[in-house]
């Protein structure tokens, strides 16, 4: 049996709003491009990608999705600030850090190393 030294409680509430607000960042703003082809000549592999698009572009695009749904993403993102939410996202990463990181004994940190 493994037994675990709890030093405090794990910040559950604080890490599920981070990632809440990392996800509609990243799904509503974040661009990212997805690999189409992948060819070998020899010992190089040629990589031919899509053009950067958010996950919301691909959704709205795709016709796996019912206009329903597209209609309330689409009014999800209209209601979205890109900046307030980035703001946010530093906020709570930054109270993350300094309430439960610097709590932590000086032997328990991680070392930067």
């Amino acid at each position: 049996m493994i037994v675990f030294e709890v030093v405090h409680p794990l910040p559950i509430v604080e890490i599920n709003a981070v990632y809440a607000t990392l996800g509609l960042l990243v799904n509503f703003f974040y661009p990212s491009v997805k690999l189409i082809k992948k060819t070998r000549c020899g010992s190089k592999v040629r990589r031919i990608h899509d053009e950067p698009q958010t996950p919301l572009q691909r959704m709205l695009l795709s016709p796996a999705v019912d206009a329903e749904a597209k209609a309330r993403l689409k009014q999800q993102f209209s209601a979205l600030n890109p900046v307030a939410l980035k703001r946010e996202l530093t906020r709570l990463t930054d109270h993350l850090l300094h309430v439960h990181v610097d709590k932590t004994p000086p032997s328990k940190r991680p070392s930067n190393r």
